[in-house]
């Protein structure tokens, strides 16, 4: 109860914003828990309770909660080896590694084992040896670091009070555990209980109750919690509209689950207005829902075109090892492939061209450089790569065009590598083997 009206306090707004700036609060919520009573704020605690307080929840003393403690310790928390020490009323300290007191200043040595295993003789016979053991052989070596002092935040963090009680206690120092830690009357736990509750109404928080497992009706918490969540849990069955069912224990999982859905329908904590909450989950589908889509149709485009341009490509590269391109140039060639490539838009100008034989002795070296493409964003491009070969010799042939995406800036196509002009590249290869040339058109 006591932290669920904190985090609805204001005061804690520099918590909040600490927290925000160290990155683990969102920092949607800057600002927060909002002023009492600001315009349409409703706040609200949500209790679950079986009715009773214990006695057996230790408690820590203020007096060791905040400042230096009197415990010494090397290295880290992480660390898996370290020394620790505590300082006496007396001004010596106690070293915990080897059990002694009365030392000027606190332990700064660890001692670092190393373990081998080594074959030990374990029984001999006529001077020899008969049976052979592993055992283990271990070295300590010490080494100085240095000792530090806990705070007693640091130190609860590291250690359990009950170890360092005993620690104490190796040192001579008795009664610790029992001066740090201390127990509430159930009794005071009540009234405590009923001051959170009258402080959370005076400032407007409604504090709702689920009685859960409780084990009677007028167990100490529960009579607290029946004065604020009456109007909630009331049980209708009775002819006292002031009892509530604290008694009632659910047999199973599922019938708590269901009663606290019970409760939250109950709360209807909704906003004030739900208009265009439809919109909002249209804002969030629907780009989404058409990234895929565009994505396929230029996924689509893409195969297509590459689709295209190899064919184009296997057609002029089968005229190319016929010899029946006359006389081929760069331009000729081009023009062959784009008359058989209609998809590609201004493909003259976007499409470039490289012939090139390969040596077929030694490695059979082909190239390891990507084809040049064009570039639209250039004025003047260097001429193709092109070399016809002689008879009989193996011909390497690239084709690099260059076209525009259908949505250079939605799904797929915002992904794509892109040339300097927003353009992608489409490259196809193919291989052949220059056949004899004809010396007679007619033969």
């Amino acid at each position: 109860m006591k932290w669920g009206v904190t985090l609805l306090d204001p005061s804690t707004q520099p918590s909040v914003a600490a927290l925000i700036e160290d990155g683990k609060v969102n920092g949607a919520f800057a600002g927060r828990p909002l002023a009492y009573q600001s315009g349409n704020v409703m706040k609200v605690v949500v209790l679950m309770t079986d009715g009773q307080h214990v006695n057996q929840e230790p408690r820590l003393s203020n007096a060791v909660k905040t400042g230096d403690s009197d415990i010494w310790a090397t290295g880290s928390a992480t660390d898996t080896n370290r020394s620790w020490s505590v300082r006496l009323s007396n001004g010596t300290y106690y070293w915990k590694r080897d059990g002694t007191g009365g030392h000027s200043g606190p332990d700064t040595t660890i001692v670092t084992r190393s373990c081998t295993v080594e074959q030990v003789c374990t029984r001999t016979r006529n001077g020899s040896c008969t049976r052979w053991q592993d055992q283990q052989v271990c070295t300590d070596t010490p080494s100085t670091v240095t000792a530090h002092r806990l705070s007693y935040p640091d130190l609860w963090h590291q250690a359990r009070v009950g170890w360092v009680s005993g620690l104490y206690s190796s040192a001579g120092v008795s009664g610790r555990y029992s001066s740090w830690v201390s127990t509430l009357d159930p009794t005071v736990k009540n009234e405590r209980t009923r001051q959170i509750c009258d402080a959370a109404r005076a400032q407007g928080i409604t504090v709702y109750s689920v009685a859960f497992e409780g084990r009677g009706r007028r167990s100490g918490a529960a009579a607290i919690l029946r004065e604020h969540d009456r109007p909630l849990l009331r049980d209708r069955r009775t002819a006292d509209p002031h009892r509530l069912p604290l008694h009632r224990k659910p047999h199973h999982p599922a019938e708590a689950d269901a009663m606290i859905r019970s409760l939250l329908d109950r709360l209807r904590l909704r906003l004030a207005c739900e208009s265009g909450s439809a919109t909002v989950e249209f804002v969030i589908a629907v780009p989404v829902i058409l990234s895929v889509v565009f994505s396929g149709f230029e996924s689509g485009m893409l195969l297509s075109r590459k689709v295209l341009l190899d064919r184009a490509l296997d057609m002029t590269v089968r005229e190319l090892r016929l010899s029946q391109i006359e006389n081929p140039t760069p331009d000729l060639v081009r023009e062959h492939i784009c008359a058989r490539n209609t998809w590609v838009k201004d493909c003259l100008n976007v499409l470039r061209l490289e012939l090139a034989p390969i040596a077929t002795t030694g490695t059979w070296a082909l190239p390891t450089a990507a084809p040049e493409c064009i570039n639209r964003a250039a004025e003047i491009n260097p001429p193709d790569a092109f070399t016809l070969g002689a008879e009989n010799e193996l011909m390497l042939v690239r084709v690099c065009v260059v076209v525009d995406p259908l949505f250079p800036r939605l799904g797929l196509g915002l992904y794509l590598p892109k040339d300097p002009s927003g353009g992608v590249r489409l490259i196809s290869t193919s291989a052949f083997v220059n056949e004899p040339r004809r010396t007679n058109p007619e033969s």
